[in-house]
């Protein structure tokens, strides 16, 4: 390739450029647009996706297996035999592994660490689904909250301001929101 394009003129390789660069802005839409039919199939558009128009999504949610290989350093993901998709990952127990030395660390009781590390494992499945600003915000609210709850006398408009925060979050991700909720109520209760 290099050869051939150093024995272009140079109107010719403008000519390669100009062709590259639409080429570019062409992939550029077409990318824009397999990312807003994503967000429309997982139903984190705004809109009901591919998981609530389906009447029997617990069948559908098993069919689905994700696995990532964290030997292999490209960062691929695969989706089931023979579907796979490059990028960026973000690895599962990030949330989880954050807070792990606080949780079992602090002297709150063995329910309550139970449900905290319960819950940011249900966090950690929905990371992916948010938008990077809703995770950055999930992770300020996990923050706070684990913070509070671990607290001897946990401050009760600050946790249920995080906890409202993650519902928030969590409703947006269509159906695996209810596990996340759940757990969110879980640990709300027992601080109550």
């Amino acid at each position: 390739m290099a050869d051939r394009l150093s024995n272009l003129s140079n109107e010719e390789l403008q000519s390669v450029r100009t062709w590259a660069q639409d080429r570019i802005a062409e992939l550029r839409d077409l990318l824009s647009e397999l990312h807003m039919l994503n967000g429309r199939i997982m139903g984190v558009s705004g809109d009901p996706g591919f998981l609530e128009m389906t009447s029997d999504r617990t069948r559908l949610e098993r069919e689905v297996n994700i696995m990532v290989d964290n030997r292999d350093q490209s960062n691929r993901v695969n989706i089931g035999p023979g579907a796979s998709i490059s990028g960026t990952v973000v690895v599962a127990r990030e949330v989880t592994d954050a807070f792990k030395t606080t949780i079992t660390g602090s002297d709150a009781p063995d329910s309550m660490k139970n449900h905290l590390s319960n819950l940011c494992g249900e966090i950690d499945k929905i990371l992916p689904l948010l938008s990077s600003q809703q995770q950055a915000d999930v992770r300020k609210d996990i923050d706070t909250l684990v913070n509070e709850a671990t607290k001897v006398a946990p401050r009760r408009k600050w946790y249920e301001l995080s906890a409202d925060g993650i519902v928030e979050a969590a409703k947006t991700c269509g159906a695996v929101a209810g596990p996340v909720i759940a757990a969110v109520q879980k640990v709300v209760s027992l601080l109550s």
